[in-house]
C-alpha cells in the first residue's frame, strides 16, 4: 500500500512537471525562432542600408531625387528656440531637456521572521518598518501595513517630463520626431543660477521644494534637469528623406561625431548581436530546462515499471 501512495504521489507530481516542461518548452521554442527571424531581418536592413544609402554632400540644398531614399547626413545641430524652464532659470539650446521629479515619502519595509521550528501565528509571521527615501514614483501609502503615522500624498505637485524642441535642423534639413527621441545621451545640468522664487532652494544642482534642503519633509520635492543633443553638436544620421524632412520608420541611425556611413553600420550591429547572442542564450537555457523536466519523468516512468514487473 506505501509503495502504491508512493507511486501515486510521483505520478501526481510528474504531471507537474510535465506542465513546466511543456510551458519551457514552448517558450524556449518561440524566443528561438522569433529571436532567428528578428537577426535575419536585421541584418538584411543592414545589409539593404549600405547598398542603396545616398551620400549627402551638401547639406544646404534639397536634392528632390532623394526624396524617398535612404540618405547619409552629417553636419552641426541647429536648434530653434531654446528650451526652458523659467521657474527654475533653466534655458538651454537642446533638442531634448529632461526633468526628473522625486518626492520624499515613506518606505514600507516588510522584514520575513528568522526560520525556526516553531509555528507562528500569520498574523506575527512578518514584521513591517519604516523609513522615509527620495522617490521617484509614488508610493500608495494606503497598502501599507500601518498607516497610521505613514501618509503619503497622492499625487506629486511637479511631475516628471521631457520636452522636445519643435524645429531642430541639420543644414536645410529637418530632423523628425522619430529621429529627435534617438538623442539618448543626457548631460546633467549643474547651473550655479539661483531660481527667484524663494521656496525653491537649490544644492548641488538640484532644485528643492522644501523648507530645509537638510531636514526635508514627506511631500517635498527635489528636480533634476538634464539634456541631451546640444545646439552645435556634430552629429551623423541615415535616415530617410521625405522632402526636408529626415525620419521614416524603418531604418533610422543617429550617432553623436563626424562617422563614415560603414563605421555607424558596424556599430548598429555590434549593439544588435549582444541583444541577439542575450536572446538565443535566454532561449537554449529554457529549452535545456524542458530536457530536464522530461527526462525526470521518463526516469519516474521507468522506476515504476520496474517495479510493477517484480
Amino acid at each position: 500500500q506505501k509503495r502504491k501512495d508512493r507511486m501515486r504521489t510521483e505520478m501526481k507530481l510528474s504531471w507537474v512537471q510535465v506542465f513546466i516542461g511543456t510551458i519551457f518548452l514552448i517558450s524556449g521554442i518561440l524566443l528561438l525562432s522569433w529571436n532567428e527571424l528578428a537577426a535575419i531581418d536585421t541584418n538584411k536592413s543592414l545589409a539593404y542600408a549600405l547598398q542603396d544609402l545616398r551620400i549627402i554632400n551638401n547639406i544646404w540644398k534639397i536634392d528632390q531625387i532623394n526624396d524617398g531614399a535612404l540618405v547619409y547626413v552629417t553636419g552641426i545641430l541647429q536648434v530653434g528656440e531654446p528650451l526652458t524652464e523659467p521657474d527654475y532659470g533653466i534655458s538651454v539650446p537642446a533638442v531634448l531637456l529632461k526633468r526628473r521629479v522625486q518626492m520624499y515619502q515613506w518606505v514600507e519595509e516588510v522584514i520575513s521572521p528568522s526560520l525556526s521550528g516553531v509555528k507562528e501565528d500569520r498574523s506575527s509571521s512578518a514584521s513591517y518598518s519604516y523609513y522615509t527615501a527620495w522617490k521617484d514614483k509614488l508610493l500608495d501609502s494606503s497598502k501599507f501595513h500601518d498607516e497610521h503615522g505613514h501618509h503619503n500624498p497622492t499625487k506629486f505637485a511637479v511631475k516628471s517630463h521631457q520636452y522636445m524642441s519643435s524645429i531642430v535642423k541639420v543644414g536645410a534639413f529637418i530632423l523628425s520626431a522619430e529621429l529627435k527621441w534617438k538623442f539618448t545621451e543626457f548631460t546633467l545640468i549643474t547651473s550655479d543660477e539661483r531660481p527667484e522664487r524663494r521656496d525653491i532652494k537649490m544644492h548641488a544642482g538640484l532644485y528643492y521644494h522644501t523648507a530645509d534642503v537638510w531636514d526635508p519633509h514627506v511631500g517635498d520635492l527635489r528636480i533634476q534637469f538634464s539634456y541631451a543633443g546640444m545646439s552645435g553638436d556634430v552629429v551623423s544620421i541615415i535616415a530617410r528623406q521625405r522632402g526636408n524632412l529626415l525620419g521614416g520608420e524603418d531604418i533610422i541611425f543617429l550617432e553623436k561625431g563626424k562617422l563614415c556611413p560603414e563605421d555607424m553600420i558596424k556599430n548598429e550591429h555590434n549593439k544588435n548581436i549582444w541583444i541577439i547572442r542575450f536572446c538565443r542564450t535566454i532561449s537554449w537555457f529554457l529549452l535545456y530546462m524542458a530536457i530536464s523536466c522530461f527526462t525526470c519523468i521518463l526516469e519516474i516512468l521507468g522506476e515504476h515499471a520496474v517495479l510493477l514487473s517484480l
